[in-house]
């Protein structure tokens, strides 16, 4: 199994849209993960490429650059340096975000 990404941007713009394409024509298990801020689909891809034998699989994985993090989501920043201030506000963000997923459960 191999899990491919790239620091050069999403690699439908880097490679075309028809990157899980191109892997399957080599005889690829491609798995596309709508959703690949959500962990649940995540594992839910992981345990397909799991049962998958004979060939390996190739996740396509669409994200959304800073998700989580208050400073850089709603800009897309992949790679600012933020302020103290703005690191303390993730932070505080995901901290919440944490507790409210333990109190669904």
């Amino acid at each position: 199994m191999i899990l491919f990404s790239t620091l050069f941007g999403l690699c439908r713009i880097v490679f075309g849209k028809g990157i899980g394409a191109k892997f399957d024509a080599f005889g690829w298990n491609v798995i596309d993960v709508a959703d690949g801020n959500d962990v649940e689909q995540i594992l839910g891809a992981l345990e397909q490429a799991k049962a998958c034998k004979g060939k390996p699989t190739c996740l396509i994985l669409n994200t959304v650059k800073g998700k989580g993090a208050t400073f850089a989501e709603p800009s897309g920043a992949h790679s600012s340096q933020p302020t103290k201030e703005q690191w303390d506000e993730a932070i505080a963000a995901s901290e919440a975000a944490l507790a409210a997923v333990k109190n669904e459960k």
